[in-house]
């Protein structure tokens, strides 16, 4: 099987894998913090759905070619794509131990020693219908993340990097693919709902009385912030197999 084909057949697998409704494409060029959303006319943002893209494919590998690494940002309406970034193999150890379940696995180095390996690990779970629930989902995940990867968390909209592609100097690789919901995660994340929710029936807003200094007030405000946004909130207990 030739380089092209190969490109190929690792990122549909990996949108196979996602299994997202829709998709923006993102160069990015060098080191520079300026990312180019392809097929973004007129400031509007053109999502892709997987036909969309192999019928594009030709275009992203000649970008490809010309230095740019490609992500992918998978949009669904009934899940999440939990991106963590730079996952050592004690990091990958240690998900195993607390049942996390990753749908995907890349890695850009696999010549490297596994001990040596950075991997990008996905979760996916599923969606609230609370309209807030992405901000308290990413408050729940945020210490999920830093336990396990070394990269800062970049919340539930996190790209993607294109399997099969080169990223920087290395072809991105897939370790594993499994289209899966972590259900451990996903059952977490809802007890932290819940008890969120709880709590902010009973969170109410401290009311100033006469001769109250302002740190004095401002002190009882950032409790009850805190309440409100779930920051006192106890991540589930872990408890190993």
């Amino acid at each position: 099987m030739n380089d092209i084909k190969q490109i190929e057949q690792r990122f549909y697998k990996q949108l196979d894998t996602i299994n997202a409704d829709k998709y923006e494409i993102h160069l990015h060029k060098d080191n520079r913090k300026t990312v180019f959303v392809a097929w973004k006319n007129k400031q509007k943002l053109n999502y892709l759905t997987r036909n969309d893209i192999k019928d594009n494919i030709k275009a992203l590998k000649a970008k490809n070619r010309d230095g740019y690494s490609i992500t992918i940002l998978p949009y669904s309406k009934c899940f999440y794509f939990i991106v963590i970034n730079d996952v050592t193999l004690k990091g990958l150890s240690d998900m195993q131990c607390y049942k996390y379940r990753p749908c995907l696995r890349t890695v850009l180095n696999p010549s490297e020693l596994p001990a040596n390996q950075m991997q990008q690990v996905v979760l996916k779970i599923e969606k609230n219908s609370n309209p807030e629930d992405a901000f308290h989902v990413n408050f729940a995940t945020n210490k999920m993340a830093k336990r396990f990867g070394t990269s800062p968390y970049l919340g539930v909209q996190s790209p993607i990097q294109a399997a099969g592609f080169k990223h920087k100097n290395d072809f991105v690789v897939i370790e594993r693919a499994a289209s899966r919901i972590c259900e451990y995660l996903t059952e977490s994340v809802d007890n932290f709902r819940k008890t969120l929710l709880e709590q902010n029936y009973r969170a109410k807003a401290p009311v100033r009385f006469d001769g109250q200094s302002d740190e004095a007030y401002e002190a009882e405000y950032i409790i009850y912030l805190s309440k409100l946004y779930g920051d006192n909130v106890q991540w589930k207990k872990f408890k190993k197999n």
